[in-house]
């Protein structure tokens, strides 16, 4: 019997569908398998709020800061040897708006408060088609990275803010792909 055929399987399809040879698809999907193996993480659902975050083990749930933005409707920290902070924004949208012009409104906020080195690239948060913002802001202990997921669901826009003084991408990314939006 072949191991891991589901894992294989998935491997030739994207091969076929990038043009990449079947060997640097393998090498890469088995690095992110890696990754995600790496970061277990808690699952917290927030019914009444229509979704559920995956945090790694250790972070602890803090109350929302409304003066940070009166959507934030979720906060989670973790602090060691640098802070990392996963925030929840929640916001009234409508059916189809592109997660791009949020992240753009974002951006003009966010500039404003002397964030710089802005990009804006398209991505996913959970299942949903979404526009991820990064940038940065220089602090007393070196510079503050963010990394913001944007997705349209319904009439709400989502937002997964992950910051910290030492990121870790993969990280990022593998939170923004365990986020959950209920239907």
């Amino acid at each position: 019997m072949t191991h891991d055929k589901d894992f294989k399987r998935k491997v030739r399809e994207q091969a076929r569908r990038t043009g990449r040879s079947y060997a640097s698809v393998h090498r890469c999907l088995s690095r992110q398998r890696e990754d995600n193996a790496m970061h277990r993480f808690t699952k917290i659902t927030k019914p009444e709020l229509g979704f559920t975050v995956a945090v790694p083990p250790g972070w602890a749930e803090f109350p929302p800061q409304l003066t940070n933005s009166p959507y934030e409707v979720a906060r989670f920290a973790r602090r060691d040897h640098a802070s990392h902070l996963c925030l929840v924004f929640r916001s009234p949208g409508s059916a189809g708006l592109d997660p791009r012009i949020p992240a753009e409104a974002a951006r003009a906020v966010l500039s404003a408060s002397g964030y710089a080195n802005f990009a804006l690239d398209d991505a996913q948060l959970g299942a949903h088609a979404a526009a991820r913002l990064s940038f940065d802001k220089p602090i007393a202990t070196g510079v503050w990275v963010v990394r913001m997921y944007f997705a349209s669901a319904s009439d709400r826009v989502f937002c997964l803010g992950l910051g910290s003084g030492d990121p870790d991408a993969a990280l990022y990314d593998s939170m923004s792909a365990e986020f959950e939006i209920a239907a």
